[in-house]
């Protein structure tokens, strides 16, 4: 199989008119996850919901927790020869990346979230990432990266990745990166830099309570992956 062709883009910070085409990457790019049938279980799927009304939803959930909040940086790639948004990434700056796990549960309206399961996964990853950066240590903090699914392995998400590493290393003293990955995106981060944090897994399987865990059935986790400050790429 032949490689996709790099994608030629231009990285912006995202305005209000581009939520809606936000809130719709998201809404393709999470389509089969497996861990967004923890986030939105069968039981609060609405069938009358339409996929419009879902990117709404979507987009208004991004505008109350990532849109013009002081520190967060909400990136757009655009492709140049369409003038698409073919993905987003929101970067969280030092000075605010140790935000509070109740300030962050209050982020999500979406009535087909599980908002309980959504506040013990958050509280799971404020006390990873607490570990890791103790005393509020500075750390450039990459919340999500998403790509439109037929734009993905062109490049797109490693540029939005890039977006955040570049200002890392700026930083003076420059400071390290960290994010939790899906396992699509493990080989991605490896190709910059991260590397996985041992003992560093969001344990999704285990907090739904669904047995999965116990069962000994396929495990499903988030690794917390750092990129330090002597990556030299």
């Amino acid at each position: 199989m032949s490689k996709a062709a790099k994608a030629e883009i231009e990285l912006r910070e995202v305005e209000e008119a581009d939520l809606e085409r936000a809130g719709e990457i998201f809404v393709l790019a999470f389509a089969n996850d497996p861990v967004s049938a923890y986030v939105c279980p069968p039981r609060l799927h609405n069938p009358s919901l339409s996929h419009a009304e879902r990117v709404s939803n979507r987009a208004r959930s991004l505008r109350s927790s990532s849109f013009r909040k002081p520190g967060t940086h909400f990136i757009k790639a655009v492709d140049k020869q369409t003038a698409q948004i073919v993905g987003v990434s929101i970067w969280i700056e030092p000075a605010k990346a140790n935000a509070a796990p109740e300030e962050e549960a209050e982020e999500f309206d979406d009535p087909e979230e599980d908002s309980e399961f959504l506040g013990r996964m958050i509280k799971q990853m404020k006390a990873l990432k607490e570990k890791q950066f103790p005393n509020n240590a500075p750390h450039w903090y990459l919340k999500f990266v998403v790509v439109s699914p037929e734009e993905q392995g062109k490049g797109v998400g490693s540029a939005l990745v890039g977006w955040g590493t570049s200002r890392s290393k700026q930083h003076e003293p420059p400071v390290p990166c960290y994010l939790e990955a899906s396992a699509v995106g493990i080989p991605v981060y490896e190709a910059l830099g991260f590397h996985k944090v041992p003992g560093g897994e969001v344990e999704i399987d285990s907090m739904a309570g669904d047995g999965s865990h116990e069962k000994g059935e396929d495990r499903i986790v988030l690794p917390t992956m750092l990129r330090p400050t002597d990556v030299r790429s």
